[in-house]
């Protein structure tokens, strides 16, 4: 069955001509009993809760903004004061415009999922377990993002009260501990596959948990017992489709704005032209470079940093996933089909076009703010590379590799004839240094899909200050602000606390404000 990206708003009216609805006082839940008399009514209900999770405060524009701007690979112009500038410069605010946005659209999202999880246990529907698993992927997918961006969080698991507003803020652990539970519950009654991935299956719920174990994994590092955990529930995966399991023959295809299914998708959110104006898409708008689309709209002021576009130029020159990822060197103005000229051609300190534009969120036909470009949530290439780093760290290196190769070898025959780059990764490479090559991997396969802030971070301090080093190696990475050109890059701390403060963002003060389950001391370390 499509999903049709709606909203509560929607649901309510269609729902609200029910007198015996109406005779209630659902201040802060709906009358579950009438919501639920019909399986039509539910999975309406069901797709305002992937309505919130596709909304412009989560994957809709808010997650893409924080995770990528925040991740040390990203420039965002300067402007004193400016939020998105602060999170390209690690100087992240508690107060910060963007953060806040990002937690307020998670705990949306979970809002509406805990409401509609129990009314549909009250409810006698026939298809309700089904409908309840697809409510609780999103739950936990949502609290997945709390816990790697924020670590420990409140948690909220059923539908809100006035006497459950103020939750006390959960350890880590705790929340980790609630994604697992949730991402297991759902895979007991999804299907073992789906033909639309907009719909959750057994694969995603599996390839999430894999995910889940291999980050808390690359935390503890060398010897932990999860690495294990994390290959079992990969493997699970692999029994269903294949260890080759299958990867769209071309790369750019998986960002085409004409895409809309894709065999290498394993979850994606859909836009619809008919949706409401707050579940369009808004990350092309977000990033287009300048004229680019037929309307005109654009919002460049983020985009990828020099130093990592250089390193991946400097590992793969001539990568397709290079040109499918990035506009760089020149693009078309959609206006007046002229040439349009960028990074690296434009390369002088203080020039607008100094950096490479994002481009895997880009739709040409954009006339307003927002695209109904579909977004791939999790694919394939994601579990095949962490099921690499899996096998790597459990001394199975020639495994290992063998996956990684999958995924290169898919990126040098996205074009016609063949790149030479990626090369194949060699039998002979040492544990160590395919540690490193898998981590910059993820980073090249997987920038700029939401996922960006959690990579840089998920082996630690070490790594992520080998990145923040890389970037303040370009001549132009200035401390704070002190030049007068907005055109210029950020530099970034290198280590010490202020680095480790940055491996999460600070608990947003508007929470600590009004929830009166907690206050400034349970701030994160740092901020």
């Amino acid at each position: 069955m499509k999903k049709y990206i709606l909203f509560n708003i929607i649901v309510l009216t269609a729902l609200l001509g029910c007198d015996d609805l109406l005779e209630e006082n659902p201040s802060f839940t709906l009358n579950e009993q009438t919501l639920f008399k019909t399986k039509e009514s539910a999975q309406l209900a069901l797709n305002a809760c992937y309505g919130w999770v596709a909304h412009h405060q989560m994957y809709g524009q808010g997650l893409i903004n924080v995770t990528e701007l925040a991740s040390g690979i990203a420039w965002a112009r300067k402007n004193p004061g400016n939020d998105e500038s602060n999170m390209a410069a690690f100087e992240f605010l508690p107060d910060g415009f963007y953060p806040t946005f990002l937690w307020d659209g998670l705990y949306k999202a979970i809002s509406e999922t805990n409401i509609f999880i129990a009314a549909a246990e009250n409810s006698s529907i026939e298809n309700k377990e089904h409908l309840m698993a697809q409510a609780k992927f999103l739950r936990g997918l949502a609290y997945y993002n709390l816990a790697y961006i924020w670590g420990g969080v409140p948690l909220k698991l059923t539908p809100p009260t006035a006497e459950t507003t103020d939750v006390p803020r959960a350890t880590r652990k705790e929340v980790i501990e609630q994604v697992i539970k949730d991402f297991n519950d759902a895979a007991e009654n999804l299907n073992e596959t789906e033909e639309d991935s907009s719909i959750p299956s057994k694969l995603t719920t599996w390839s999430m948990l894999a995910k889940v174990y291999f980050l808390e994994a690359s935390a503890e590092g060398v010897g932990s017992s999860l690495w294990s955990t994390a290959r079992d529930f990969g493997e699970k995966v692999f029994a269903v489709v294949g260890t080759a399991p299958p990867l769209e023959p071309v790369y750019a295809d998986l960002f085409n704005e004409n895409t809309r299914e894709s065999v290498e998708s394993l979850f994606k959110l859909n836009y619809s032209p008919q949706g409401t104006g707050r579940s369009f898409n808004k990350n092309g708008w977000m990033q287009s470079p300048y004229f680019s689309t037929v309307g005109g709209k654009h919002f460049p002021n983020r985009r990828v940093s020099k130093a990592h576009f250089n390193y991946f130029r400097s590992r793969h020159p001539g990568d397709p996933r290079i040109d499918a990822s990035y506009f760089h060197t020149t693009y078309v103005n959609a206006l007046n089909g002229n040439t349009e000229n960028t990074y690296p051609i434009i390369a002088a300190t203080g020039n607008r076009g100094t950096w490479p534009y994002f481009k895997k969120h880009h739709d040409s036909r954009i006339a307003g703010q927002f695209t109904y470009k579909n977004f791939i949530v999790l694919r394939y290439a994601d579990l095949l590379l962490l099921m690499a780093d899996v096998e790597n760290e459990l001394g199975n290196t020639g495994v290992a590799v063998g996956y990684v190769n999958q995924v290169l070898a898919r990126a040098r025959a996205s074009v016609s004839p063949a790149a030479l780059e990626p090369a194949d990764v060699p039998l002979t490479i040492s544990q160590q240094d395919l540690r490193q090559l898998i981590f910059d991997e993820r980073l090249f396969e997987l920038g700029n899909e939401g996922h960006s802030f959690i990579e840089t971070r998920r082996r630690g301090i070490e790594y992520l200050g080998s990145i923040t080093q890389r970037h303040n190696a370009e001549p132009d990475a200035i401390p704070g602000f002190e030049s007068s050109s907005p055109w210029s890059g950020h530099r970034l701390p290198e280590s010490g606390l202020t680095l480790e403060r940055t491996l999460l963002m600070p608990i947003p003060q508007k929470e600590i404000n009004n929830n009166k389950a907690i206050d400034q001391s349970n701030q994160n370390i740092g901020w």
